[in-house]
């Protein structure tokens, strides 16, 4: 999981897993924004901090939080042996209500653990699965044959996602996306752009380019969804302040982990490649992007904020 992969060469996890002291060499990672922002001094050009917290930080806050409560109770509970069975927890588990109980416990902890069910790998599509006051129920979705396997969809996730909780990517993923909101907003530090998204009370792709080049009237006929402006230029600077430069950091990510002794030093093979895959595929989904004309589809870049 990308949670240990920062302990590569210790002997057994320790808690230096749970902090967030940037000194340490192992703590950086050229993972993508989603996951934690790539951090390798020599690749920290264009990527700025995110005022979100990644994936990789909230299941680290998490985690921690989870491990202060168990060893108030339990001070004696072996730190590897606790993340051996929280990540395997993490990863099995299905959201179950009980019955009657609608506020407690919170939302993120109404969770089950449902043996046989959590054998079935991912997939975008396959069995259905269901839960009532008595338990789960898997359905096929089709015909199979002796040997053929079965698989459930863990949901609409993201690749980022999917390697963060549970340690793979797939090859090809119609949910899979790559947020770029935080890389515009690099531009736009102590700017007046930066001044009318603070007052307007978000931040996004979409806002963040229009609030670049509109005029105070342009700027409130947006706001208030009356009219959305040049859509050319607002795709030209999202190209050119967001695509472009995002595309030359996945390939200097890319050669990085491909060639340099450094990478093979700090990430075992087998992570290595799948970073590899991934910046592959943030790669294309860049270019695709590109590729698009005025008023298509967005190609797999995502915008959160977008309204």
């Amino acid at each position: 999981m990308p949670i240990c992969w920062r302990q590569h060469g210790k002997t057994a996890l320790t808690e230096e897993l749970l902090d967030e002291d940037t000194s340490h060499d192992d703590y950086y990672l050229p993972f993508p924004p989603a996951i934690g922002h790539p951090t390798v001094p020599a690749l920290n050009d264009f990527f700025d901090a995110s005022p979100n917290l990644s994936l990789l930080q909230k299941q680290r806050k998490k985690l921690k939080a989870d491990w202060e409560s168990v060893t108030r109770s339990l001070p004696k509970t072996s730190f590897e042996t606790y993340v051996h069975y929280w990540l395997l927890v993490n990863a099995r588990t299905f959201y179950f209500e009980m019955p009657n109980v609608k506020t407690h416990p919170p939302r993120d902890d109404r969770i089950a653990m449902c043996p046989l069910i959590d054998l079935f790998n991912h997939s975008e599509t396959g069995c259905h699965v269901r839960y009532g006051p008595t338990g789960y129920t898997v359905s096929t979705d089709g015909v199979y044959d002796a040997g053929d396997e079965i698989y459930v969809s863990y949901g609409r996730h993201t690749n980022d996602f999917l390697l963060v909780e549970y340690g793979f990517v797939l090859n090809n993923n119609r949910w899979d996306s790559t947020p770029v909101d935080q890389c515009l907003m690099t531009h736009l530090v102590n700017t007046p752009a930066e001044e009318r998204l603070q007052q307007a009370g978000y931040l996004g792709t979409q806002a963040a380019t229009r609030a670049q080049f509109l005029s105070e009237g342009g700027w409130n006929d947006f706001v208030t969804g009356r009219d959305m402006g040049d859509e050319r230029k607002t795709q030209a600077l999202v190209a050119s302040q967001v695509l472009e430069p995002y595309l030359r950091e996945a390939e200097r990510t890319l050669e990085w982990l491909q060639t340099s002794s450094r990478a093979s030093s700090m990430l075992p093979y087998r992570p290595r490649q799948i970073l590899i895959q991934r910046w592959e595929q943030i790669q294309a989904l860049l270019q695709r992007t590109m590729e698009v004309p005025v008023g298509g589809t967005d190609g797999g870049i995502e915008d959160p904020h977008k309204r």
